[in-house]
């Protein structure tokens, strides 16, 4: 090994150790965006560029793992890609197919960490071989339980089977499935005594684990894992792209401005830096959801009341995202003397959600410039 890679290893080691003396998240979720300019940057075809973004994403697993993180969530195809150059669609698929297989080929070390494979999405409308690959390298390591990695693939899907614009409409379908107290979620892991506690599932009051489930949270795509505790996007760009709204309602949000393909440990490291930074505002935030919930008291109003949604910001950062209506009108909260503005996205007098007229979700932006809690309730 060269010399200066030696020395870049010996200090990731030490920041690892150095990281891994606070807590840190439990859950990371990646929007993983900037393949392709970086293929254009250097003259090179899209696929070039998705084929390095593959090779970054088991880095990055890897890093993970170094730091105690137990569930990793990448964006790794949507729906909406499917309306790209057929050239381009067929090559990645081709590439979808072939990652899967040397998953399979690597079945023995996943084995030895302990890794689960997850691929949530819409798999019907993938090629038969890329399906038939995803659901093998699913079924081989259904039985390992130390760390999930969730790859959403075809994603912008409803667990429950409908197709629609994204995790609004995704929380819709969860919801008429609910009221029709279908069973939990077929991509939910099964419980294990004691899991709820150990991994804080996000199932919601009425799950009844096996069976007819009349709790919606048990038939989103991600049933049964934590809640986010970290996103990271790269590539400059500062929005969720409808990426696991719900699961990231409490999530740190960190938007690096390096392309993919380039996302180094330092990324990682500076991304979980900063959510270590702000941990004790997270924490607040939930305990206050979880005081609000606990507060609807009878089981029944339980099950309709879910807790205030909540995004913490950088400063100087543009969030977007969707709050359901009935927790009131939006109020903000701003930190250390600084102001913060939040408009809706559809007008000051009248907003219609993304998902359509009488949709529970209400869509918003807020823009921070100082560092600020924005939140419905």
């Amino acid at each position: 090994m060269p010399l200066a890679a030696s020395l870049d290893r010996l200090a990731q080691s030490a920041v690892c150790s150095v990281l891994t003396c606070r807590p840190n998240p439990s859950h990371v979720a990646f929007i993983m965006d900037g393949n392709r300019r970086h293929a254009e940057a250097r003259r090179q075809p899209a696929l070039a560029g998705h084929t390095q973004g593959y090779s970054r994403l088991i880095q990055s697993l890897e890093w993970c793992l170094e730091l105690g993180v137990t569930t990793v969530s990448v964006y790794a195809f949507s729906i909406e890609n499917y309306g790209r150059g057929e050239e381009e669609v067929e090559g990645l698929m081709h590439l979808a197919e072939q990652k899967f297989l040397h998953m399979l080929g690597e079945v023995a070390v996943l084995e030895r960490r302990g890794v689960r494979v997850r691929v949530l999405g819409d798999l019907t409308l993938a090629p038969p071989a890329v399906r038939r690959a995803a659901e093998h390298v699913q079924a081989l390591t259904a039985a390992h339980d130390r760390v999930t990695f969730n790859i959403c693939f075809s994603y912008r899907h409803a667990a429950g089977g409908g197709r629609g614009a994204g995790a609004s409409s995704e929380m819709l379908a969860a919801q008429d499935a609910a009221a029709r107290h279908e069973p939990c979620s077929p991509a939910s892991p099964p419980f294990t005594q004691g899991e709820s506690a150990r991994t804080g599932a996000d199932r919601g009051p009425g799950c009844a684990r096996e069976g007819p489930c009349a709790s919606w949270r048990c038939h989103l795509a991600q049933a049964g894992t934590p809640p986010v505790d970290l996103l990271v996007r790269t590539s400059g760009e500062r929005r969720l792209s409808d990426f696991l709204q719900w699961q990231s309602r409490h999530a740190h949000l960190f938007f690096s401005p390096t392309l993919w393909p380039d996302f180094s440990f330092w990324d990682l490291a500076a991304a979980v830096l900063s959510w270590q930074r702000a941990a004790p505002h997270l924490r607040e935030t939930r305990q206050v959801a979880a005081a609000r919930a606990a507060a609807a008291g009878a089981a029944g109003a339980a099950a309709s009341a879910e807790p205030a949604v909540a995004v913490r910001a950088e400063p100087g950062v543009a969030v977007s995202a969707a709050l359901p209506v009935e927790d009131g009108p939006l109020r903000q909260a701003s930190e250390d003397g600084q102001s913060c503005e939040v408009e809706s996205e559809g007008g000051a007098s009248e907003v219609e959600s993304e998902a359509g007229p009488g949709s529970p979700l209400l869509p918003w932006r807020a823009t921070a410039t100082g560092g600020v809690r924005v939140a419905a309730g």
